[in-house]
């Protein structure tokens, strides 16, 4: 019986033994595939930011390339206006470097008429934008006169939007600028054959009564 009963308490050590390493053994299994499906998770991961990166690598390629060959001016001020961005088509527009027009303060870019009715036009969209009720990504149209590098005045359409941070304060403006100094001669020539034309018939007119 004592025999037996050692017998009994070795197979009952051994059976829990056996047990112990099966579920150390299964822990480890389970382990494993934590692991490797992880590591797997994590690769993809890396993969996905990876590919993220390609696409904004390339997005932001396309953007400069489209940047460069535009003849439209891309810009963006502080609220003092001074140019924080400029597109490279400045050079080709307006004579100067990007450089050269970050260090440019307003008054030194346009005449004293354009500057006035730039302000006064930013004041009152401000005043708009201070009753609230305005969308936050609405734009604004004004025509203003830039100075070229050698000095002669030249005309630009200004498509106009505020600048703001991640809580929606205004920090700036920014905007885009086309030529239009082909469509302004256009508009100059034919008021100027408009009042000829008013001239010619008040002289007629005058003429008949005599």
């Amino acid at each position: 019986p004592i025999e037996n009963r050692e017998l009994l308490a070795r197979v009952r050590s051994m059976v829990r033994l056996i047990n112990s390493e099966y579920e150390l053994k299964k822990h480890q299994n389970q382990l494993e595939e934590l692991v490797q499906q992880r590591s797997i998770d994590l690769q993809n991961e890396i993969d996905k930011h990876k590919r993220t990166e390609l696409i904004l690598k390339e997005s932001e390629q396309k953007y400069r390339n489209l940047v460069e060959k535009i003849d439209d001016i891309i810009w963006s001020t502080d609220m003092d206006l001074r140019t924080t961005y400029v597109s490279p088509s400045i050079e080709k527009q307006l004579g100067y470097t990007q450089e050269e027009r970050k260090h440019q303060k307003v008054e030194e870019t346009m005449p004293p008429d354009s500057l006035n009715r730039a302000t006064e036009t930013f004041i009152r969209e401000l005043e708009k934008e201070h009753k609230g009720g305005m969308d936050p990504d609405r734009t604004f149209r004004i025509e203003l006169e830039y100075f070229h590098k050698d000095g002669t005045p030249v005309w630009f359409e200004n498509e106009v939007g505020w600048q703001r941070n991640r809580t929606d304060e205004i920090i700036g403006l920014q905007g885009v600028s086309r030529n239009i100094s082909k469509r302004k001669k256009s508009e100059r020539a034919f008021q100027e054959k408009h009042e000829m034309l008013k001239r010619a018939e008040a002289l007629a007119q005058f003429g008949s009564w005599e």
